[in-house]
């Protein structure tokens, strides 16, 4: 079992390297020094991971049109997916490393726009990254479900901006974050995830994203594949990628 120590002083090493922790990740913004760069056609592509906590707001732009979509067809993004995972990297100030895995997260999304995400049964998203000539190793898993209304796409649309219409509720959602590396022991156990990337979040490198998958990015659909990406500067752990269910 990690002492108490132990965890102090990994989460304090992770602060001072990431200047992630404190009111940052409350705020709805990114921690000041993580970086993001990703691909909606490429799962592997990297991304920065200082995700912003609170709810997320609507964002305008790209080939999306209102919540209703259009009358030319079905949006391609309507429908029931689940995740194969998430890819992406931690950058910036000093932190390289990676997050990989999260499957088994069920997005439903109606032809009204209205999107449900259960996070129940998710695989852990492992990360790893260097800070301070020292390694950290661990994994993370979210619980809960949260319900948003997208804006959808044209029905003629494959790529395009994926945004919420309006203020999306993270609240009912938890984290379960476990260290392997450098000691072993469970950081948080199903604690609020807002709670949790705003005191203990740089324990993970800031791979805990405050807002999975109904914050504003980039979709693509591809035959039966969805991948949602970061937008361009970031602000999420890296690209989901999605099958229909």
């Amino acid at each position: 079992m990690i002492s108490r120590t132990t965890v102090t002083v990994v989460a304090l090493a992770a602060c001072v390297a990431l200047t992630a922790c404190g009111s940052s990740q409350k705020t709805g913004t990114a921690a000041p020094a993580t970086t993001a760069s990703a691909s909606a056609s490429d799962p592997s592509a990297t991304a920065g991971a200082g995700a912003g906590g609170g709810p997320s707001g609507g964002a305008s732009g790209g080939t999306t049109t209102g919540s209703g979509g259009s009358t030319t067809g079905t949006p391609c993004v309507v429908g029931t997916w689940k995740t194969t995972g998430v890819a992406g990297a931690l950058t910036g100030n000093g932190v390289n490393g990676t997050v990989k895995g999260g499957g088994g997260i069920v997005l439903k999304v109606a032809p009204s726009g209205s999107t449900t995400v259960t996070f129940d049964g998710m695989q852990p998203v492992g990360f790893t990254y260097e800070v301070g000539g020292g390694s950290v190793e661990g994994t993370f898993a979210y619980g809960g479900s949260v319900t948003g209304t997208m804006k959808l796409p044209a029905g003629n649309v494959t790529s395009g901006t994926w945004a919420p219409t309006g203020t999306v509720d993270f609240s009912p959602l938890t984290v379960t974050v476990d260290v392997t590396n450098p000691a072993v022991g469970k950081v948080a156990d199903k604690q609020p995830l807002a709670d949790f990337v705003g005191s203990a979040g740089a324990t993970s490198g800031a791979a805990v994203d405050a807002q999975p998958l109904l914050r504003t990015g980039q979709f693509t659909c591809a035959g039966a594949t969805l991948t949602i990406a970061p937008p361009a500067g970031g602000g999420s752990i890296g690209t989901w990628t999605l099958a229909k269910a």
